[in-house]
């Protein structure tokens, strides 16, 4: 098992940032649909709380919309934040994100840092 897939099988935490864990065929959809490359993809892992380039921010935006934690029309699904496991996601703060009334774009990604996402 190679570096890139042992850093998607355990979510890394390193701050308060939240980058998911997902499987190999939803990151590598997300790869493919939003043109970021796997060091990219590396990088953002062992740092998530980076500034978002655009393309990293539409791999989080569709890896974030594959796993049912936005909507297809960008609505902040809290309930399936909720869903997560403590030891996942220990800092979202879930009433922020109750506050947010969509991400219609990759751009606005960064909206959800706020929110310790």
């Amino acid at each position: 098992m190679g570096p890139t897939i042992l850093l998607l099988v355990g979510l890394v935490m390193m701050t308060n940032a939240y980058v998911p864990n997902v499987n190999n065929k939803i990151r590598d959809f997300c790869i493919d649909d939003s043109g970021v490359s796997i060091e990219m993809v590396e990088n953002l892992l062992a740092n998530p709380e980076k500034q978002l380039i655009d393309v990293e921010s539409c791999y989080l935006h569709c890896i974030f919309t594959e796993m049912g934690l936005l909507s297809e029309n960008g609505n902040v699904e809290v309930e399936k934040f909720k869903s997560l496991k403590a030891s996942e996601a220990p800092y979202i703060d879930l009433t922020c994100l109750e506050e947010i009334k969509s991400i219609d774009h990759c751009s606005e990604m960064m909206i959800l840092r706020a929110c310790h996402v």
